[in-house]
């Protein structure tokens, strides 16, 4: 269950740019404390490096409620980047 979480705005750059929509999938690991750890990886691009890296900077400082189990566990999220 997820404690805290950061969700990125829709960067300037990509509106300028003209970009409307992108996703980004990212598979990511949480020790049993409920800390996301650093080994995350791109499942699916956005296609654009810096939206790819701005999900994954805030998935960074999400927290969870701390697990039972002694080993980390693993989960893929999207982030989806929509002008409004």
């Amino acid at each position: 269950r997820v404690r805290v979480y950061d969700l990125p705005s829709f960067p300037e750059w990509a509106k300028s740019q003209g970009i409307l929509e992108a996703a980004v999938a990212i598979r990511f690991y949480v020790s049993p404390a409920g800390d996301v750890l650093p080994q995350m990886r791109l499942e699916r691009s956005s296609g654009y490096g810096r939206l790819d890296r701005l999900a994954m900077d805030s998935l960074k400082n999400w927290k969870f409620e701390p697990m039972l189990v002694q080993s980390a566990q693993w989960g893929v999220i999207t982030f989806r980047f929509v002008l409004e």
